[in-house]
């Protein structure tokens, strides 16, 4: 193909599998930098300790503040509607509570009937 050749059209279900794709490549890639960042402060905050630069108390504070702020951050963070879409499709068919739970089968009433 040329570059001046059009591209075929993408179906809207191939779309949409890319774009959400795209967006769970881009939420790995932050997870992973998320927790690198992590680890490089541990380690910087661990080293300013041992060499006596910080106290043990320090180092909590510092943990503590900076646990505290991620938390508040993320209280405000809502899903993306890539993400959602994976929880929330159309397709899903509501179950009744009751309908997998088989009861054993009851006996027949008994009659007792008396004959003179």
């Amino acid at each position: 193909m040329t570059q001046d050749a059009p591209t075929p059209p993408q179906s809207a279900g191939a779309a949409e599998r890319d774009a959400r794709l795209k967006a769970a490549r881009q939420h790995d890639a932050e997870l992973r930098e998320a927790q690198y960042t992590r680890k490089l402060t541990l380690a910087i905050l661990s080293t300013l300790q041992n060499k006596g630069v910080l106290s043990s108390a320090e180092v909590d504070s510092i943990l503590l503040a900076a646990r505290r702020a991620t938390d508040a951050a993320m209280a405000n963070v809502t899903p993306t509607a890539a993400v959602r879409a994976d929880f929330e499709t159309p397709e899903a068919v509501p179950v009744k509570p009751d309908s997998w739970v088989k009861t054993a089968p009851k006996a027949p009433p008994v009659f007792d009937i008396q004959i003179d």
